[in-house]
C-alpha cells in the first residue's frame, strides 16, 4: 500500500484529472484476495476511482468479501474460467 499511496501523491503533484486504481479482486496464480479495505481507503483518500475485477458471502465480489460493497466504481469480469471458458466479459459502474 506504500508504493499505491506513493504513486496516488505523485498523480496529484502532477495535476491528474482522473485517478484509477484498477486490480484484480482475486490473483487467479495463487488465490490471492487484494485488500481491497486499503485499496478503496487510498481511493477515498486521494478522490480515486476503483477497478475490480468474483467472491463474498453471496457471490457479489471481492467487494462484498472486503466490506466495502457499493464503494468501488468499476467492477469487470472476464467470465472465462469460472464458466467453463467461455467468451466475452462484462464491466459495469454507476451511472454517475
Amino acid at each position: 500500500m506504500v508504493d499505491l499511496e506513493a504513486k496516488l501523491q505523485e498523480a496529484d503533484s502532477k495535476g491528474a484529472r482522473i485517478k484509477l486504481i484498477a486490480t484484480d479482486g482475486v490473483f487467479s496464480m495463487d488465490g490471492d484476495v487484494a485488500p481491497l479495505d486499503q485499496i478503496v481507503a487510498l481511493a477515498r483518500k486521494y478522490g480515486a476511482y476503483t477497478f475490480v475485477g468474483f467472491l463474498g458471502p453471496s457471490g457479489r465480489g471481492t467487494d462484498e468479501a472486503c466490506g466495502v460493497q457499493g464503494q468501488v466504481d468499476i467492477i469487470n469480469s472476464t467470465l472465462g474460467k469460472a464458466l467453463g471458458g467461455a467468451c466475452g466479459g462484462y464491466t459495469t459502474a454507476s451511472h454517475k
